[in-house]
């Protein structure tokens, strides 16, 4: 197995295993990555155009909405499709273990769910490999790998948890980790508006821009009239049917 480590040296020439191909959102992408890195985000993926990588960096600089010192934070782990199967997960998962204890870090934390949900790490997997489940918020788990005795887990913060917003509206949180969140950000914004409803968009630019986001997972956090719908990207026609929903909501009221 050859893998690739990303680095700000590497990443203009290097594909970064995104099944996106504009080249505008993945050049965001990239930039957002260079940015992390100086932090200490690590990724590596396989030496091939599939979508094989693993992302981590510090809890401390990690773009989600956990506490925690002196642990990894799991950011994004994908193996798709033809790939699975091929001991790739485990060589990627073991490369975070190994950096995280040369960095003499306690442990490593993940955000998952217990069905399978889009964009999220397999908790399934997880699980088998010795994560624990240590937090959750609705339907989102917080899982987390011990690698010393220290007792101190990571958690959601207190706001994560209440997935709600004042904003009575269509409201998405999102940041520049993924081109999906960029590109379907402003489909939604036109499609939904195109509807006579309005729209508030909140493009995450830091790290504590995420730590105050009121939902445990805060790539892509979509909320209607104050109460959380889904961290899943909504294609034109999963959108009509909110819109109509939001439609026969207000003429009740």
């Amino acid at each position: 197995m050859e893998f690739i480590k990303l680095t700000p040296e590497n990443i203009e020439k290097e594909h970064i295993c995104c099944a996106l191909s504009d080249k505008a959102q993945v050049q965001m992408k990239k930039i957002w990555l260079t940015q992390r890195m100086k932090e200490g985000l690590q990724f590596y993926r396989l030496q091939a155009k599939g979508k094989v990588f693993i992302e981590y960096a510090p809890i401390t600089c990690a773009w989600a909405p956990v506490e925690g010192k002196n642990m990894m934070m799991i950011d994004c782990f994908w193996v798709s499709g033809q790939y699975k199967g091929k001991g790739y997960s485990n060589a990627l998962l073991s490369q975070c273990i190994q950096d995280a204890k040369d960095a003499n870090m306690d442990g490593i934390a993940v955000i998952s769910s217990e069905k399978k949900l889009g964009f999220l790490s397999d908790g399934d997997y997880l699980k088998y490999k010795g994560f624990t489940l240590v937090d959750e918020a609705g339907v989102y788990q917080l899982l987390y790998l011990p690698l010393t005795d220290n007792k101190a887990m990571p958690h959601f913060t207190d706001t994560a948890k209440t997935m709600k917003t004042k904003e009575d509206c269509f409201v998405l949180y999102y940041t520049p980790q993924c081109p999906f969140a960029l590109k379907y950000a402003e489909i939604l914004k036109q499609h939904v508006e195109a509807a006579g409803i309005p729209v508030h968009l909140h493009l995450l630019q830091s790290k504590q821009e995420v730590m105050e986001v009121p939902a445990p997972w805060c790539v892509h956090a979509l909320f209607i009239d104050g109460k959380f719908i889904t961290h899943e990207i909504q294609s034109e026609k999963k959108l009509d049917k909110l819109i109509a929903a939001y439609g026969k909501d207000k003429t009740k009221g």
